[in-house]
């Protein structure tokens, strides 16, 4: 049986020179849910996570209504958030043009969900693209087939709910 990610989303990555990848699930109504890809050094290595700020303004960032107005614009590199390790410190950026309509709050305080469950429960936050431009959002992100094609270390996996990341160096 497919996941719900699999069943209700389009799935596109960001990626950077450093390797810090990331998701962005776009629902059919367009709204799209951004989080930490699995070539991503917390996932690929495994790191823990000591923290994560999202900053002041993202987390009192309120949407009303039925249309969701109020929320913050954001860009593809607007900084949604920092999250620490013991040995490094990553800037996760928005990935795409839009309304934040949600920070995940839950991870602030166990942010071990973003690396047990980051596709599910661990996302990081859920942003709105303009009326009529949801197509144009996914116009500079790579897909699910192109990602996992440019990363033969990672294994591609063919169920995503909760799913364990696998890496095989051996290749």
């Amino acid at each position: 049986m497919r996941s719900v990610v699999e069943r209700y989303y389009e799935e596109y990555f960001f990626t950077n020179d450093g390797g810090e990848d990331q998701f962005v699930n776009q629902h059919s109504n367009g709204m799209c849910v951004v989080g930490v890809a699995p070539g991503h050094p917390l996932l690929k290595d495994k790191k823990t996570v000591t923290g994560m700020y999202y900053g002041t303004a993202k987390l009192r960032n309120k949407v009303a209504g039925k249309s969701k107005k109020g929320g913050m614009w954001v860009e593809p590199e607007t900084t949604l958030c920092v999250v620490g390790t013991n040995d490094s410190r990553y800037i996760l950026k928005c990935g795409i043009k839009g309304e934040l309509l949600e920070v995940n709050a839950k991870i602030q305080d166990k942010p071990s969900l973003m690396t047990d469950y980051p596709r599910t429960e661990g996302f990081l936050a859920l942003i709105m693209p303009r009326r009529g431009q949801e197509a144009l959002v996914t116009k500079n992100l790579i897909t699910f087939e192109e990602y996992y094609e440019d990363r033969p270390y990672l294994v591609k996996p063919t169920k995503l709910y909760g799913a364990e990341l696998e890496i095989d160096f051996d290749e």
